[in-house]
């Protein structure tokens, strides 16, 4: 075996190959595992809800609220998705709660979703080289990179769409000649990966129905010997995601809160705001454009894409359009229609679905909520790539056709370095005040401090009180579940929040409640959250502006 891959590892073309290969993967990998509490600094409140609750789960086998192993966690005034945190469990079990143990988790699904971008890419038909550039888009693109460094629920979406599709599309090719067991063993599989997608993020319970749904349609027109191993999929998808899809259509007020808050349902000129936003998801200024403005969604002057990929993107869409055209030519003139053909039609359908259950929600080009879509643009900028490769060696000139590669590499690979020096440099400062930075220290000051007779934490902080249950590791028990169920309004009149916890009072504070008071702890950098004392011993954790 190592005499064969010797032999083959003379040939110049496959040297190079592996050669590149390893550097992709090398700055993929290293982009996502390094800087992780720095790249952003400090910690936001899902990311630390998240960490708790697989903390607790890991102790006890239940959230921080005490539901035991839930389909849904109950996190603030929402219902957030479990797979992230019981995947985040056993980190937190060897590893210890901290911030580095759960951003390691999505570090490690980044890494994952770069590798499963090339299979990908192969079962799309690309060839090696392009499956390869996919790769490379993936590893190298700004977003992936953050959401790698960023523990809440999206961040996993991008590697189990692309395992998802790349399961999808195997089964989907499966010939008549495997037998009836072979192909329900497949297809127990597909229905596995897309519950376990469903599980990963909200939007998903929208998207996934009915792109199975659609696809089996085709399936039952074109692909008759997998008609039985389609319905495989649903029996498996059911058992699996449809208890948590049940729960949440049945108690729509209590498991679809925030969606209900955010959405624009029930709101005037619904169809509009629909429109606008589903058309958001698709335009130019969302994949190479300013996109989403605010800095804790998108590095400001940093499109998700570059623009040289705006024309590979135009031309792969362009490529899928046809290969679907030929497949409906053939399907009419009672032709086999041929599996490129197929998935063509698929692939376009995922994108037309993609932008529909963020166009649900009010806010604009919110590219967590559809980061599913990304990948399979991914997909479909290597698709037009290769395409546009072969039109210049045919048309013009083969060495035009690899400078025209080679300028969307160097392009790409500058905009990624471009970008690391942004996240090692200024950047985390502009996201130092979305991401609590120093509250950590801030708060271990206040629990440190022996002069305290009482403690209040000021509810400047999004639901600071999950910051003192991660930072102080506070152990679940039933004395927990209890404080935290008695809940207080804050200032938008539809958040709630516990009033105390142990000995910690969550209030709030005003600066001129502070005159008088002693500082016995401030940062040094970071979100000036201080620490003060009063001559009677009151303590109170506040944040300055």
């Amino acid at each position: 075996m190592l005499a064969t891959l010797n032999k083959k590892l003379r040939k110049p073309e496959q040297f190079l190959f592996v050669g590149a290969v390893v550097v992709v993967l090398t700055a993929s990998f290293l982009s996502r595992i390094l800087w992780l509490t720095t790249f952003p600094p400090g910690l936001d409140q899902d990311e630390a809800v998240n960490g708790y609750d697989a903390y607790t789960l890991g102790i006890n086998g239940r959230d921080h609220r005490g539901n035991s192993w839930p389909l849904l966690l109950q996190a603030f005034d929402d219902w957030p998705p479990v797979l992230l945190t019981y995947v985040t469990v056993p980190f937190v079990k060897v590893l210890g709660l901290s911030v580095t143990t759960i951003r390691l988790v999505v570090a490690l699904f980044g890494c994952a979703s770069v590798v499963a971008m090339y299979f990908l890419g192969r079962r799309v038909g690309l060839s090696r080289w392009f499956a390869l550039l996919a790769t490379l888009i993936l590893g190298l693109a700004g977003w992936s990179i953050y959401l790698s460094h960023f523990a809440i629920p999206p961040s996993p979406v991008p590697f189990f769409v692309c395992a998802f599709l790349v399961v999808f599309f195997a089964w989907l090719e499966l010939p008549k000649s495997l037998s009836w067991k072979q192909r329900l063993l497949w297809g127990g599989g597909v229905g596995l990966v897309a519950s376990l997608l469903t599980h990963a993020y909200s939007t998903m319970n929208l998207h996934i129905p009915v792109f199975l749904a659609g696809a089996g349609i085709l399936v039952w027109l074109v692909r008759p010997h997998l008609r039985l191993s389609y319905f495989m999929i649903w029996i498996v998808y059911l058992l699996v995601a449809g208890p948590m899809l049940w729960i949440t259509i049945t108690q729509p007020q209590k498991y679809n809160a925030r969606f209900n808050e955010i959405t624009i349902m029930g709101r005037p000129n619904v169809v509009g705001n629909f429109k606008r936003n589903y058309l958001q998801y698709l335009s130019y200024r969302y994949f190479f454009g300013e996109g989403n403005k605010h800095p804790m969604y998108q590095m400001p002057g940093v499109p998700l894409f570059p623009l040289v990929l705006a024309v590979p993107f135009l031309v792969g869409i362009g490529a899928l359009f046809y290969r679907t055209g030929l497949g409906t030519k053939h399907f009419l003139g009672h032709r086999p229609v041929h599996f490129t053909e197929l998935q063509a039609l698929l692939l376009l359908f995922w994108i037309v679905l993609s932008p529909v259950s963020p166009a649900l929600a009010r806010d604009s080009y919110h590219f967590l909520r559809s980061v599913h879509l990304l990948p399979v643009v991914v997909v479909v900028m290597a698709i037009g790539a290769e395409r546009l490769y072969a039109l210049l060696t045919k048309a013009v000139h083969k060495q035009l056709a690899l400078d025209m590669m080679g300028l969307i590499v160097l392009i790409n690979v500058a905009v990624f370095l471009a970008y690391l020096r942004q996240a090692t440099g200024r950047y985390p400062d502009q996201l130092r005040r979305y991401f609590n930075d120093d509250l950590g220290a801030s708060m271990r000051a206040l629990l440190e401090e022996e002069r305290c007779t009482s403690r209040v934490v000021t509810l400047q902080i999004t639901q600071p009180y999950i910051f003192y249950l991660f930072y102080a590791q506070r152990k679940p028990d039933q004395q927990l579940y209890e404080s935290l169920d008695k809940r207080i309004k804050i200032w938008d009149m539809r958040t709630t929040t516990p009033e105390q916890v142990d000995d910690i009072q969550f209030a709030s504070v005003k600066k001129e409640d502070l005159q008088g008071m002693m500082t016995v702890y401030r940062p040094i950098k970071g979100v000036p959250y201080s620490v003060y004392l009063s001559a009677e011993g009151k303590c109170v954790l506040f944040r300055d502006f």
